[in-house]
């Protein structure tokens, strides 16, 4: 027979070949649908990865793995391993394959290719699989297969034809404006790059180019894109022919381009000023439009230059075409950023052309380029130079890092509100003719209603403001007028009387937010503004706030309105202003070192002429007398400050220095490894003052910050920092320490206060991070922890943590036996720890009953045989149908496979001849069941046998064989004549047959007497006796008196032998015929033909009672009917030659053919039930056949199941009969076996364990 074995390959393997007895190899390969000469340009691996599973049982040598592509756009390559284990899988990844860049760049049209991977051991294949694959043409995008951020390679600024086109563009921008060039960002001006979008636009258009029509669905799965060079020289293109030529333009002259798609459609937008979107790919349309519209991202419909000249719209018309697709609802796809994707090193494609000649100009319309630029169009207003990120580009030293933490901090850019501060709906403008007097007022105490600004000498109000001005005092009457409110409390704002509240409810919710998140008052009133500019010829001048007012802003309800009052914070001229001056512009504000102060507060006076002597001699710097309310925070401001003069100091701290020196190695470590793995052996419960309730890990953290370690909390939420935190604090401050807690939001403070009030340490917390930090508030709380007494004792602390330490202990012991290592590996937390993960599962029961039955060998020993079944099972698939259940063979050969399936033939036909046997007894005899059991058809063959012995059974004893009766009758009688002749023989030799007729007792009475007589009577009497008795001796003498004694009782025993067969002998000659001789009977045979109607009787009984069950006895009858006949008249027929007992004698021959055939076919297959099912099954041949058909279908599977049964038996004989009825029942997935036993396997352990050490 073959030797063959199933291979298993991985799921889009076309094929999987047979070799002579290899073991399973699953390969797996991942590799991208789709490659294309852009994909292969920008990194993207051939074959991604790749693993080779080794399934079988027996390790794999001398492994040889060969890749290769057909057609052949990669090299191949070979892989080699020396050994692959059972169970192992070897995994490679990346598997750049080598790609053939000239095949790949000279590939016109798509093609549909494949990676072969072919793995052999020892020389021979064990395992083969396909992944199909689609080449790309050089030229060809795959939209949405693939990467589609690949669109960026097709922008290709080096093109020679792009080189072509800027050359126009270029000539005639100058021909515009001679002082402009194509330079990108470098002006920093919108005009300039829309002046250069133009120049470029009006060339395109001047190509004269024809549009065609795209796919339809190309955004998804892409398009060959046309090349500049094509574009130009075929002067056809779609959309994205021609947006990629704009953007590949764009890119050339320095600027930024943007290819947007929507469904079916492309165009190209352009960065106005040096940004780009976060990603290379950005999906959200919103994100897009708000660039849009704040007048940074321009973007225009590309298709309007592929029009005739009469038609073409100017580039402001194709701006409102491509604004138009964005506000399309539920078309837009994508926009790719080219400059993002640059920096992701998406490269272009190399050009394949030279560049074009010179004079190749537009086409047959002859149509000029455009003779002027056009005007930009009114856009919103952008401060470019306000939005150019900071560079935080420096050296990678300590020097430099401080430098880019400090320019982080410090913010200079026009960004800053404390420096370029404008109006908005979170700040306020007030009417202030005096700031001095607004501040004094401020200091004074109190809060100030807020009033609209009033319509005043405006109107129909006859009175004029400039009279009012000429009469008196040279101001104007809001100027006296807010003068006049402010000494009724009253402030007046620069809003109208219906904005007022919504400016207010602005401004009062941005400082309430930032008093929530940071803690800290970020309300502030500016008094003075510095009007400045970054150089004399700007256009463009800003306002910088001078001297900063702490403020607050309250209300009592909705309809009382807000009122403003001083905070306690002191007053600061603008920290970053004065930074901004020194760093910039190198100029010093003299006399501000401490802030002037006056009677009532800050000489407001003195500050703002500090500053307009500073900047005297500056032409458009200004100081302004304005009040305006709003939102400043300088805090990065002085943690800057910090770093800029203490920086030695903060070196001191060996965090901050290991930050500086030496970031991104690992800190190193102050404790020694284990230092705190045993707390509560270092550690008494009165060591560790932590009220609130701790973990291991968090009292570590305790343990560490106790022993002066510095340390890095870090969890999820929800895993207890603040808790720890709050631990800490009340640890430190029972150890004396003091600690400043920071946070970046105020809600983590308020947690962590909140939680240290709850444990009575309140009093002790200064709060400098919300409404109680101003100085009132701090006063306040000084004064409580001063007064503050102690509640508790320490006597009081110690017992309670004498009663902890018992607690502890007992805890611990806990602790040590659940996770106590036990001679298999196990601790009790793990096997608890797996039984709550299989939770609502049954587990496999195990048979052990001491928990230390195994150590650790022994238990991988266990986990080896389940991973074998694991293995052997899954392969096999489901045990409880598989058609070799019945074999228990464990030793699989290629003899033994043949020598099996031989026998399963012979058996096959032994059981077929058998079979027409039984239909042709039936037809010739009327019995024989075909479907009947194997305990009928062995009765079948008793009652063959016995029907091939009637001919020897007299005939009319035949007839009544089934009469108990009758039987009785012979059987009397032959026991009687066996009994005569027992008698008989007792006699004594020397008799003859007539002595039978002497009467035994009346001889033997006589005898008797003689004997008891008086001699010589007796003597005479015995003489008379003797001489009679000598006439029935074959000598003729008489007999002795001895011969006389010993014949006496035994005669009696004929005498009633002969009275019972002279009785009997009517019956005996009807039943036994001519077979009954009187006394010369063969009483022998007369027993023997007694014993065959027992038999037949009984036979025929059992047979029909196995055959037809309920209706026995009628079928008994039935066949008695049938038989009788047979065993009487017609017995000639039972002959050996004759018709019937030639088909007995074939049945029984068949019958003793298929049990030697059976047994041939149980010795090898040694099979776990009879093949035929229980002895008293019906249909058993057919259940036979049935099995055997299967197994000879299942030949292939014979060697994965002899393993299986194998694996089988030794998994029994370890003890896990248990998992392995449940595999067989399909209680368990197969892919699950492992896991299984590890579950059932810890239960019982757990159970056990725990039980032993309660």
């Amino acid at each position: 027979m073959d030797n063959q074995a199933d291979f298993i390959a991985s799921p889009d393997s076309p094929e999987n070949t047979p070799q002579d007895d290899p073991p399973p190899v699953v390969i797996e390969v991942a590799a991208d649908a789709t490659l294309g000469y852009a994909s292969i340009q920008n990194a993207v691996p051939v074959l991604r990865s790749m693993s080779i599973t080794n399934g079988g049982i027996a390790p794999l040598l001398n492994v040889e793995v060969r890749i290769a592509c057909n057609p052949p756009f990669a090299e191949r390559i070979t892989l080699r391993f020396d050994r692959l284990a059972a169970g192992e899988t070897r995994r490679i990844a990346p598997l750049d394959l080598r790609p053939d860049h000239a095949w790949l760049a000279d590939l016109q049209e798509s093609v549909r290719a494949s990676i072969e991977v072919d793995v052999s051991a020892a020389g021979v294949d064990v395992a083969r699989t396909t992944r199909p694959v689609e080449v790309l043409a050089y030229d060809q995008w795959a939209g949405t297969r693939a990467l589609p951020e690949l669109l960026a390679a097709f922008c290709m600024p080096n093109n020679p034809a792009v080189d072509t086109l800027m050359g126009k563009a270029s000539a005639l921008l100058r021909s515009a404006h001679a002082e402009l060039s194509m330079s990108g960002y470098q002006a920093k001006s919108r005009d300039t790059v829309w002046k250069q979008v133009s120049a470029i636009y009006g060339t395109v258009a001047a190509e004269d180019l024809q549009y065609a029509e795209p796919p339809a669905s190309f955004g998804d799965d892409g398009q060959k894109i046309r090349t500049p060079d094509r574009v130009l020289a075929h002067r056809v293109a779609t959309c994205l022919d021609l947006a990629m030529l704009f953007a590949s333009a764009f890119e050339q002259a320095g600027l930024r381009p943007v290819v947007l798609l929507k469904e079916g459609h492309a165009w190209v937008g352009v960065w106005l000023h040096a940004t780009c979107f976060p990603d290379p790919l950005t999906d959200d349309v919103q994100a897009v439009r708000k660039r849009v519209d704040s007048g940074e991202l321009l973007v225009f419909e590309t298709t309007g230059v592929a029009h005739h000249h009469s038609l073409r719209p100017s580039l402001r018309v194709a701006m409102e075409q491509g604004l138009g697709h964005l506000r399309e609802e539920g078309t837009f796809r994508y926009a790719i950023d080219i400059r993002r994707a640059r920096e992701l090193q998406i490269k272009p494609l190399p050009s394949r052309i030279v560049a074009p000649r010179d004079g190749e100009g537009p086409g047959v319309d002859g149509q000029p380029a455009p003779a002027v630029i056009e005007p930009m169009p009114l856009l919103p207003a952008l401060d470019v130079e306000a939005l150019e990120a900071a560079d935080l580009s420096g050296a990678d030293t300590p020097d430099g890092r401080l430098a880019k933490w400090k320019s982080r901090l410090l913010d200079l850019t026009l960004r800053n509100r404390l420096l370029n501060f404008k109006p908005t709906k979170a700040s306020l403008q007030l009417v202030a003719p005096d700031l001095a007097a607004l501040e004094d007022a401020l200091s004074d105490g109190g809060d100030f209603k807020l009033r609209p600004l009033p319509t005043l000498m405006e109107g129909v109000d006859p009175r004029a403001a400039q009279v009012h001005a000429s009469r008196g005092a040279g101001r104007s009457p809001l100027d006296d007028m807010a003068a006049e409110a402010l000494g009724s409390r009253e402030l007046l704002a620069r809003v109208a009387p219906d904005a007022l509240d919504a400016n207010l409810l602005a401004v009062h919710t941005a400082a309430r937010i930032g008093l929530e998140e940071g803690g800290a008052n970020t309300l502030y009133l500016a008094l003075g503004l510095l009007q400045w500019a970054e150089a004399d010829d700007a256009q463009a001048v800003h306002g910088a706030p001078i001297l900063l007012i702490p403020v607050t802003l309250q209300r009592q309800s909705v309809r009382s309105g807000f009122r403003l009052s001083r905070h306690d914070d002191e007053a600061i001229v603008n920290p970053t202003l004065l930074q901004m001056l020194r760093t910039n512009f190198e100029l010093r504000v003299p006399g501000l070192d401490a802030i002037p102060l006056d009677q009532k507060g800050v000489d407001v006076a003195r500050v703002l002429q500090a500053f307009r002597l500073a900047v005297a001699e500056i032409p458009k710097w200004e100081v302004l007398e304005q009040a305006n309310l709003g939102i400043f925070s300088f805090t990065k401001y002085l943690m800057w400050k910090d770093l800029q003069d203490r920086t030695e100091e903060l070196k001191a701290n060996r965090v901050v220095r290991h930050l500086i020196e030496n970031p991104g190695q690992a800190f190193a470590r102050e404790d020694t490894p284990g230092e705190f793995d045993r707390l509560d052996d270092a550690y008494r419960p009165q060591d560790i003052l932590a009220p609130l309730l701790a973990d291991s890990s968090q009292l570590k953290a305790i343990c560490a910050v106790d022993a002066g370690r510095d340390l890095v909390l870090e969890g999820p939420p929800g895993t207890g920092k603040s808790q720890t935190i709050t631990n800490l604090i009340a640890h430190c401050l029972g150890k004396g320490m003091t600690v400043l807690f920071v946070s970046e939001k105020m809600a983590a403070l308020s947690v962590v206060h909140r939680r240290l009030v709850d444990i009575g340490l309140g009093p002790f917390c200064l709060e400098l991070h919300s409404s109680k930090s101003k100085k009132s508030e701090v006063l306040q709380q000084l004064a409580s922890s001063l007064d503050m007494a102690g509640t508790r004792t320490a006597e009081d602390w110690n017992r309670e943590a004498e009663r902890l330490a018992v607690l502890r202990q007992e805890l611990n012991g806990l602790v040590d036996s659940l996770h106590r290592p036990y001679p298999n590996g196990l601790t009790v937390f793990e096997a608890i720890g797996t039984c709550i993960g299989q939770d609502g599962r049954t587990a496999a029961p195990m048979p052990w009953t001491d928990p230390l039955a195994h150590d650790r060998a022994q238990l991988d020993t266990l986990r080896e045989t389940t991973r074998r079944i694991q293995a052997f099972a899954g392969a096999i698939g489901d045990l409880r149908t598989h058609p070799l259940a019945l074999v228990g063979h464990t030793g699989w050969s290629t003899a033994w496979s043949d020598d099996l399936l031989a026998a399963v033939q012979a058996l096959d036909l032994a059981i077929a001849a058998f079979r027409a046997r039984v239909a042709s007894l039936a037809a010739q005899v009327g019995i024989g069941e075909e479907g009947a059991s194997m305990d009928a058809f062995g009765l079948l063959d008793e009652l063959a046998d016995v029907l091939l012995g009637a001919p020897r059974v007299p005939q009319g004893l035949a007839r009544q064989a089934h009469d108990p009766v009758a039987r009785a009758r012979v059987l009397s009688l032959a026991r009687h004549g066996t009994a005569r002749n027992v008698a008989w023989l007792k006699l004594g030799t020397g008799w003859t047959p007539q002595l039978a007729r002497l009467d035994a007792t009346a001889l033997l009475a006589e005898w008797s007497a003689a004997n008891a007589t008086w001699w010589p009577k007796s003597a005479l009497d015995k003489r008379t006796v003797s001489g009679r008795l000598s006439g029935f001796r074959d000598d003729g003498r008489r007999p002795t008196p001895e011969q006389i004694r010993q014949m006496l009782a035994p005669l009696a025993e004929v005498n009633a032998a002969d009275k019972a067969l002279s009785a009997a002998e009517p019956e005996a000659q009807q039943l036994l015929e001519d077979r009954f001789a009187g006394l010369d009977t063969d009483w022998t045979a007369m027993l023997e033909h007694e014993a065959w109607a027992a038999r037949f009787s009984d036979v025929l009984t059992r047979y029909t009672d196995a055959v037809a069950g309920g209706d026995a006895a009628q079928a008994s009858a039935a066949l008695r009917a049938r038989l009788q006949p047979l065993v009487g008249e017609n017995r000639a027929a039972l002959a050996p030659a004759g018709s019937a007992g030639r088909a007995l004698l074939a049945l029984r021959d068949g019958w003793r053919d298929v049990l030697q055939a059976l047994a041939v076919v149980d010795g090898l297959a040694r099979p776990v039930a009879p093949l035929q099912g229980a002895s008293h099954d019906d249909a058993a041949l057919t259940r036979i056949q049935g099995t055997l058909a299967a197994w000879k279908g299942a030949k292939p599977a014979l060697q994965p199941w002899c393993g299986w049964r194998k694996v089988r038996e030794l998994a029994v004989a370890q003890g896990l009969q248990g998992l392995v009825s449940a595999v067989e029942a399909g209680a368990m997935p197969l892919g699950e076996v492992e896991a299984q036993f590890e579950f059932g396997y810890r239960q019982w352990w757990a159970k056990r364990s725990i039980d032993a050490d309660p």
